[in-house]
């Protein structure tokens, strides 16, 4: 052996114990010039054995550990699929792909009068350097609008300007809109200080299910935050919004916080009320003026709805030709398929439940070439998108993100791509979002005994899914057949597009899909005439009237009236994974207001 040469056999590497405590055997038997391990996935497997097992004895659970597994196996293979490009110039596009994270240009605003008067309160309020100062002024400020005023700009905006010299948190939500914000974000000084996060994902907490027993984090969590920015405040939750609060209130530095927020728009799902109540104490700056749309026909139309019921001749003179009606549903989706085509830009469904994007999305694997049996082969998608196709990983098709697995490149719940490479049949692929053109990676997990894609097809979602987003083109589906809308679904559902020519309207078209948030009034049409009982022209109209008293899968709501049914059905599209809403989780003051609506006969 020559001088400061080393030599190890097999049994100078850590030892894997199985679980009958037997040593595992490692590589192969040493000899000069041969490598420990034969190939790569032998010295792969080695690693994550190894991982696997002091995970095991941390106390992770199963599941959790099942998930490391997928994860790990799944970076393997987009190695091997890197490592194994057939040139020199392919291997670059694949990593500058990778290893990039894309980030818009910043570009200069053209500001209303409202929001520099926002933009000046925020300064106001992170500019105070005496502690006693700051502490006696008011550190909170509430900025409402109606769609498209520039809420989220105002936030967006002040995070960039302030975060060269201080830690930013944008609180959202939902993941759709953490996604929405990440994608908004451009290459500024500080832009790294910028968090952007859910309620949970800013505490630390987990939601109801197997990791309910961790506690959610105290409020060292804020400590290093100096400003706080809140959005879409209609859409928190009592428990959340409580939980958010009270950290903030513990914080010594009390750092300031903006709320933004629309009560117009869809209210939360299980209990609401408390973060309105705080809003009216704050000191608030009132946006008015509309960008999200310069199209006249379309303000008007959403200034008339937002408060008050249309008439019927009102919707069938906005909508016109645009009134999708008389074809059957693959009709309509071919149709918007090729619109997204010609103008480069996805067409996006906005349906009322679950199973009516299903039904959307049904549609266009079909046209996508997608057959019966491919489907049967497919992976199971995400139980908790109330989705029964199973995922077929064929490059071209476009999938919705169910999860938040990595919020830096945009893998959240809600987001948007194109699959891109199977790197594994239907279970391991690569898929490219649309609002970033970041690209993710797509494998299995586990939960509650379960293993599926946290994903679902992307062609249609839910109107409550898509609160808070920006859409070029796309078309309304109140898919529900026997009842309206709850309030506030049409009106949320038009004012996510951008022009009146950009929003289209699929199956009958009802007065009762469009009532306004806020109590019944004697003036509002809340029940299906004869003419709009049904959601496919193909069913006839009246056709409803044919069921039982006691058939179809609402039977549990039968005895209630249209909202009251609407309201409880709300429950069900936005339950995020790992939580179940119940009748228990319900706030005295909702299930106050469900008996006020109407009494449900015994």
């Amino acid at each position: 052996m020559c001088a400061g040469e080393f030599r190890f056999g097999t049994n100078a590497l850590p030892l894997i114990i199985d679980d009958q405590g037997e040593v595992c055997h490692v590589g192969t038997q040493y000899a000069p010039g041969v490598s420990l391990f034969p190939t790569d996935r032998h010295a792969f497997s080695y690693g994550v054995a190894l991982a696997k097992r002091d995970l095991q004895y941390r106390g992770f659970r199963d599941e959790r550990i099942g998930c490391f597994v997928h994860k790990q196996d799944a970076n393997f293979l987009l190695y091997r699929h890197v490592h194994d490009c057939d040139s020199q110039a392919a291997y670059e596009r694949l990593r500058q792909e990778w290893d990039a994270v894309n980030r818009p240009e910043y570009a200069e605003k053209q500001w209303s009068t409202e929001q520099p008067a926002a933009l000046k309160a925020i300064r106001e309020g992170v500019s105070f350097d005496d502690e006693e100062a700051r502490s006696r002024s008011d550190r909170w400020l509430y900025v409402p609008g109606p769609p498209g005023s520039g809420k989220s700009a105002v936030l967006l905006a002040a995070a960039m300007e302030h975060c060269p010299h201080m830690q930013v948190l944008l609180v959202a939500p939902t993941g759709f809109l953490v996604n929405q914000y990440k994608s908004k974000v451009p290459d500024v000084p500080g832009a790294e200080n910028i968090r952007i996060d859910t309620i949970q994902g800013a505490l630390n907490y987990k939601r109801a299910g197997a990791d309910s027993r961790v506690t959610w984090t105290p409020p060292s969590a804020l400590r290093r935050i100096d400003l706080i920015l809140m959005d879409e405040g209609s859409q928190y939750e009592d428990r959340e919004w409580t939980r958010l609060f009270q950290c903030i209130k513990e914080q010594p530095h009390s750092p300031y916080c903006v709320l933004v927020a629309d009560f117009q728009q869809l209210q939360p799902v299980v209990s609401g009320g408390k973060c309105r109540a705080f809003s009216e104490c704050m000191r608030k700056v009132q946006l008015r003026t509309v960008y999200r749309s310069a199209d006249p026909a379309h303000l008007v139309f959403l200034n008339s709805i937002r408060e008050e019921q249309p008439s019927r001749g009102r919707l069938v003179e906005y909508f016109g030709d645009r009134h999708w009606k008389g074809l059957t549903l693959g009709a309509y989706v071919k149709r918007g398929m090729q619109l997204a085509r010609d103008k480069g830009v996805p067409f996006t469904w906005l349906t009322a439940t679950n199973r009516g994007a299903s039904e959307v999305c049904a549609e266009a694997l079909r046209l996508e070439g997608i057959t019966d049996k491919e489907l049967e082969r497919g992976y199971r998608c995400d139980p908790a998108t109330k989705s029964e196709l199973r995922i077929v990983a064929k490059p071209g098709v476009v999938v919705r993100l169910s999860r938040n697995f990595d919020k830096q490149r945009g893998f959240v719940n809600g987001a948007i791509g194109v699959v891109c490479h199977s790197l594994r049949g239907n279970a391991v692929f690569t898929v490219r979002l649309q609002s970033t053109n970041n690209m993710v990676l797509v494998h299995p997990m586990e939960e509650r005994g379960e293993r599926f894609l946290p994903c679902c097809y992307g062609y249609a979602t839910t109107i409550r899914r898509a609160q808070g987003a920006d859409l070029e083109h796309g078309c309304m589906y109140f898919d529900q057949p026997k009842r309206p809308a709850a309030r506030g679904y049409g009106y949320v559902a038009a004012s996510r597009f951008k022009t009146r020519s950009g929003c289209h309207l699929y199956g009958k078209l009802r007065r009762s899909d469009f009532l306004p948030v806020g109590p019944d009034l004697e003036s509002e049409h809340l029940e299906r005439g004869y003419e709009s009982m049904s959601s496919a022209d193909s069913d006839g109209a009246g056709l409803e009237y044919a069921f039982s008293e006691g058939s179809g899968e609402e039977s549990d709501t039968q005895d209630l009236s249209a909202y009251t049914a609407n309201f409880l059905k709300d429950f069900e599209p936005l339950v995020e994974p790992g939580e179940e809403a119940s009748m228990q989780d319900l706030s005295e003051d909702a299930v106050s207001l469900l008996n006020d609506l109407e009494p449900v006969p015994t």
